[in-house]
C-alpha cells in the first residue's frame, strides 16, 4: 500500500511537472510569436520611415542647391557690381585730382592780384572771372567728393553683402554634404553607430535583464 501511494504521489508529481513544463512551452511559443509578430511590425514601420525620411532628404537636397545656385548667381553679379564701382572710384579719383591744378592756378592768380596797389587795385573783369572759375571748380570738386563718399560706401556694403553671401554658400555646401551622406546611408552600412542622447530611451522597452 505504501508502495502505491508513492506511486501515486510520484505520479501526480510527473503529471505537475509535465504540466508546468507544457504550459512554460506555450508561454515561450506565445512570446516568439509575439516577438516575431513585433519585429515584422517594427520592420515595416523603419522601412515606411526610412523611405519618407529619403524622400524628405531628396527633396531638401534639390532644394539646397537650387538655393545654392541663387546665391552664387547673386555672388556672381555682387562682385560684378564692386568690380564696377572700384573702376567708377579710379575715375573719380582721377577727376578729383585733375582739378586740384587748376583750382591752385586760380587760387594763385587770386592771391597774386591781391598785391595790386593805388589805382589798379580794381575789382575787374578778370577779378571776377577769375572767382567765377573758383566758385565752378570747387563746385565740381564738391560734387566728386560727395560722389566718390557715396561710392566708397556702396562698396563697403556690398563687399559686407559678398561676405555674407559666401558664408551661405558655405553653410549650403556643408548642409548639402551632410544630407547627401544621411540620404546614401543604408542599412547595410557597416560603419553605422548609435549616438548616445541622440533617441529617447523607450519606457516599454525590454532589456536583456527583462
Amino acid at each position: 500500500e505504501q508502495w502505491y501511494q508513492r506511486r501515486v504521489r510520484g505520479h501526480r508529481s510527473n503529471n505537475k511537472n509535465y504540466l508546468n513544463a507544457e504550459s512554460e512551452r506555450a508561454g515561450a511559443e506565445r512570446l516568439q510569436n509575439e516577438s516575431k509578430r513585433l519585429t515584422d511590425e517594427t520592420d515595416e514601420i523603419t522601412r515606411h520611415t526610412q523611405e519618407d525620411v529619403n524622400k524628405k532628404l531628396a527633396q531638401r537636397l534639390r532644394e539646397l542647391n537650387f538655393w545654392k545656385d541663387e546665391v552664387q548667381s547673386q555672388l556672381q553679379a555682387v562682385d560684378m557690381e564692386i568690380e564696377t564701382l572700384l573702376k567708377h572710384k579710379a575715375k573719380l579719383e582721377n577727376s578729383l585730382e585733375a582739378t586740384e591744378h587748376p583750382q591752385s592756378v586760380t587760387t594763385s592768380c587770386l592771391t597774386y592780384r591781391q598785391g595790386r596797389e593805388g589805382i589798379d587795385m580794381v575789382h575787374d573783369d578778370v577779378e571776377i572771372n577769375l572767382l567765377k572759375e573758383v566758385e565752378v571748380i570747387d563746385g565740381v570738386r564738391s560734387v566728386l567728393m560727395r560722389t566718390l563718399e557715396q561710392t566708397v560706401e556702396q562698396i563697403r556694403r556690398l563687399r559686407s553683402a559678398k561676405y555674407f553671401l559666401q558664408k551661405d554658400v558655405a553653410d549650403k555646401n556643408a548642409a548639402i554634404s551632410i544630407d547627401d551622406t544621411c540620404h546614401t546611408i543604408t542599412n547595410r552600412d557597416s560603419d553605422i553607430h548609435l549616438y548616445e542622447g541622440v533617441t529617447a530611451d523607450n519606457v516599454n522597452s525590454v532589456t536583456p535583464a527583462d
